[in-house]
This record gives C-alpha cells, sequence and structure tokens, in this order.
C-alpha cells in the first residue's frame, strides 16, 4: 500500500510518500508547498490550498490511496476567527478527493469544492452524493476510495457528529 501524510502549516505545508509492505516502510518521495514568508495571511493560505488541491489530483493520477490524519472537527470548511485561519471540512475533503476521482476534476474544481461553505451546495441521499452539478453513487464512491482518501482523523467523536446533525444529515 502507498501512503501519503501532509504536515499543515502556514508557512510550510509538507507531504511525505511511504510505500508500506506488511511491517516494512519505504519511502518514496516528500516535498512541500511553501507560501511567501512576508505575505499576507490570505495569500499564504491560497497558496496552500491551491498545493493541496494539486496534491488531491495527483494522488488521483496516480492511484494513490491517502488519510488526513488531523484537524477535520468540522463538516464544512469555514474560517476560524479565533485562529485567524481557514479550516477545512471533512465533507469537503472527501467530496473532493470523490469527485476528483470519479469525474477527473481538475485542481480549479477541486479547489472549489474544498472551499465552499454552503450546506446548499452538498446533496446528501442514500444511493449518492453531490457537489453542486458533481454527483457520485455509492458504488463509485466505493471505488474511489479504494484508490483514494481512505479517512480522516479528529481529535473529537462528538464535534463531527454534532456539525452533521446541525445539517440535517444525521
Amino acid at each position: 500500500m502507498r501512503i501519503l501524510g501532509i504536515d499543515p502549516g502556514l508557512r510550510i505545508t509538507g507531504f511525505g510518500v511511504l510505500d508500506k509492505s506488511g511491517q516494512k516502510l519505504a519511502y518514496v518521495t516528500s516535498g512541500c508547498i511553501r507560501t511567501p514568508q512576508q505575505g499576507e495571511l490570505s495569500l499564504r493560505l491560497k497558496t496552500i490550498l491551491d498545493g493541496l488541491a494539486e496534491v488531491i489530483a495527483q494522488c488521483r493520477d496516480a492511484a494513490l490511496p491517502w488519510k488526513a490524519t488531523a484537524g477535520l472537527h468540522h463538516p464544512l470548511s469555514r474560517f476560524d476567527e479565533g485562529q485567524s485561519v481557514w479550516v477545512f471540512g471533512f465533507v469537503n475533503v472527501f467530496m473532493a478527493d470523490a469527485l476528483a476521482n470519479v469525474h477527473r476534476l481538475d485542481p480549479k474544481t477541486v479547489e472549489a469544492i474544498l472551499t465552499s461553505q454552503d450546506a446548499q451546495d452538498f446533496a446528501v441521499a442514500e444511493e449518492a452524493l453531490a457537489w453542486r452539478d458533481q454527483r457520485a453513487t455509492v458504488s463509485q464512491i466505493t471505488a474511489a476510495r479504494r484508490s483514494g482518501l481512505q479517512s480522516f482523523g479528529s481529535c473529537s467523536f462528538e464535534e463531527p457528529c454534532a456539525g452533521l446533525k446541525s445539517l440535517g444529515w444525521i
């Protein structure tokens, strides 16, 4: 199995790729998304967003399974006033990856999904999920998850559930 790890940061967002066979790990590649050190916060966040959208597209092209390891506490992306940072929603990240895999979306469309804050942009049904006019059935999402985003981590179980409840999705 190939594993992608992403370490977010406002100045440098790093990523690494490992191959796992049994209990053995082997280095494949690594890199980083560097933001302008003197730039405004909004410019640095835009640079990270552009880079993340590109990494998702590259993972799709390489059929690379990956996991979002931390920080996804809320269903939808939003600007966190307390921390003065943009935080991605787990629904946005999963939807961006699934739809990128199903429809071969370009990085700009992936970026638009990642930053979508309006629950009305998303449709959740038993047989499919959709973002605006992009739709994926359960079987398409299942296939996409074999070679895309596998799971996400959060420090809280209650926060993600409460967010989904507030949207009426559970």
